[in-house]
């Protein structure tokens, strides 16, 4: 469902090029769908081509358990091999046990800065996207798929790092962000410039009520035509595969109605990640132009 104060979203061009080479690196921000981009990630490598090559896919989600060893796995070192080649094809997705955007300990000063430039230099580019999902929704998701009770909300929102501002602690420190905060609201308002800087970053912010666009936008950059839901219900078919819609759902049992109060404290909470989702949102007179306006060139 579509987010009523945000009738326009401005983070994904209507016209993506593919690709020619290079890498599509996509950051998997917990709770906004990033498991079904994953999903739809693994199905394209299986059938996107170019120069008769597959794309070769690595995810960082079982690297290592210690996010400080993110770049000693033997399947870090396939995507270094083929970084080599004068033409690489390479898909990351970019999870748990790896660092973050933080200017102190930065994925982008270690590896996607000198990644991109390097690439630049063979005539292939590097696309970084990610997804952004409305706060309260996205709070109310890790709410229950982490099984909070009911009676303690309160103090979950205001004091555990996936209840406040989640999306900007992830995107800057993924999961090493310390495991509490002071529970108050406040003091989180100086993570907003470094994470607003690092989401400059990216080529691509999508959002999760608008999956498939942002689904498209994969499909594009890597040569294929965009998926379609299949007639069977629950997947989407990706090149010659199906790859699920619903990946890592929550059950029901584990989910409640949320009172006004309740909304009131996720949003409280969630200043922050609300500032940074709001800034990729368009007045609605704004949406016909945006929608036929010629996307850039990210190669």
């Amino acid at each position: 469902m579509l987010d009523a104060s945000c009738p326009c979203w401005h983070g994904v061009p209507p016209d993506v090029p593919p690709l020619s080479c290079g890498v599509f690196w996509f950051f998997h921000n917990p709770k906004t769908a990033g498991s079904v981009v994953e999903e739809h990630l693994n199905a394209a490598t299986s059938h996107a081509s170019q120069s008769r090559r597959r794309w070769v896919y690595h995810s960082m989600f079982h690297t290592d358990w210690d996010w400080r060893r993110w770049n000693t796995s033997a399947g870090w070192h396939r995507v270094l091999k083929e970084l080599e080649k004068p033409q690489p094809y390479v898909v990351i997705s970019q999870h748990h046990t790896s660092p973050g955007f933080s200017d102190d300990v930065s994925i982008w000063d270690a590896a996607i800065a000198p990644m991109r430039r390097r690439l630049a230099d063979k005539g292939c580019g590097l696309r970084l996207a990610t997804l952004l999902r409305e706060p309260v929704s996205r709070t109310a998701s890790a709410l229950f798929f982490n099984r909070v009770p009911h009676g303690d909300l309160p103090r979950w929102v205001s004091r555990d790092k996936q209840g406040g501002n989640a999306q900007a602690k992830y995107l800057l420190r993924t999961n090493h962000y310390p495991e509490s905060t002071t529970g108050n609201s406040a003091d989180e308002w100086p993570l907003l410039a470094p994470a607003a800087a690092a989401l400059g970053r990216f080529d691509l912010v999508g959002r999760t009520e608008e999956l498939s666009t942002f689904l498209s936008a994969v499909d594009r950059s890597l040569g294929l035509p965009a998926a379609s839901t299949t007639t069977s219900g629950g997947t989407i078919k990706v090149g010659g595969k199906e790859a699920s819609t619903e990946v890592n759902v929550t059950p029901e049992q584990f989910k409640y109605s949320l009172t006004p109060s309740d909304r009131s404290a996720i949003e409280r909470t969630n200043q922050v990640d609300t500032a940074l989702y709001q800034r990729y949102c368009a007045a609605s007179w704004l949406c016909p132009l945006l929608a036929s306006a010629t996307s850039a060139y990210f190669g």
